[in-house]
């Protein structure tokens, strides 16, 4: 495990897994035949959940380590998060006001967070989101893409010595076998299909500005060396399905109508604003 990654670390998500999973007491005991038990501490279980969701919070980076790597040191701190909290409990801690208010605020969070899920689930319909999909591709239209190849030398002179041989009519694909530093050289040059965002400006200019069976005049300079371009297609991009958009666009329209539902009880709530220093506010423009 890397230095920075310590059982403090480890506990980040812990708090949270505690937080939401059923105490053991109230697990009935077919769901305690369904979930592994994988700790006792004073006679309270923990169980395989816990450890998944500890894991699931972890860095991504962390994860990498895979759950086995990381299972012995993630025990230990859900062990010493349930001895913690069963010394804060006998401490009387549970009612300590501190703790109350705290609770209110997860319980307030969760309420509302819950409220505005199912306020908006119901409009998530299939149907509403091909709608939107089909808005998505009018706001992004497909981009171009070139299919070319390319002779990459270290010298000017080297690169219009290449462009005078495919002006004489040698196949452009050898001569890049034989000349090209490139790493597509054994491909005979070929870079295949790119957008212009792909390649370094000068390059992608050139390469854009060239019909298909074009080659450049001109040698292109680079910080990678002398190229010479020869463009054989080019096409719109295809655009990303359906099903490849469906979590992004999903996401942008429960954001969406979660706002307007939240924005609507606000203008139909009665609110009063004040400043810092006790002064009543006007609301702010509507969005």
């Amino acid at each position: 495990m890397p230095a920075g990654l310590s059982l403090r670390v480890i506990a980040l998500g812990l708090a949270t897994s505690f937080l939401t999973a059923a105490p053991a007491a109230a697990q009935s005991s077919d769901q305690e035949r369904q979930d592994q038990v994988i700790a006792e501490v004073g006679g309270d279980k923990i169980y395989r959940r816990d450890f998944e969701r500890a894991f699931a919070s972890l860095p991504a980076q962390a994860q990498q380590q895979g759950r086995q790597q990381l299972y012995g040191r993630i025990l230990e701190g859900l062990i010493q998060q349930m001895a913690v909290m069963q010394a804060g409990r006998a401490a009387g801690l549970a009612e300590d006001p501190e703790v109350k208010t705290r609770l209110r605020q997860v319980e307030s969070q969760l309420v509302s967070d819950l409220y505005l899920r199912r306020a908006v689930e119901d409009d998530l319909t299939d149907e509403k989101l091909r709608e939107a999909y089909d808005q998505w591709l009018v706001e992004n239209p497909p981009t171009e893409q070139v299919r070319a190849r390319h002779i990459l030398v270290e010298t000017e002179e080297k690169a219009r010595e290449m462009i005078a041989l495919v002006t004489q009519g040698q196949d452009f694909a050898e001569l890049a076998r034989q000349h090209s530093t490139g790493p597509s050289a054994a491909q005979g040059g070929d870079l295949g299909y790119f957008e212009r965002d792909r390649m370094v400006k000068p390059f992608a200019d050139v390469a854009f500005g060239l019909q298909p069976n074009q080659f450049s005049a001109d040698p292109v300079q680079t910080q990678f060396g002398w190229h010479v371009i020869l463009v054989e297609d080019r096409r719109a991009a295809d655009p990303p399905s359906f099903e490849q958009v469906r979590p992004q666009i999903g996401r942008q329209m429960a954001d969406r109508l979660a706002r307007q539902v939240a924005n609507g009880l606000v203008g139909a709530a009665e609110v009063k604003r004040f400043d810092l220093t006790g002064n009543p506010i006007a609301a702010p423009p509507a969005q």
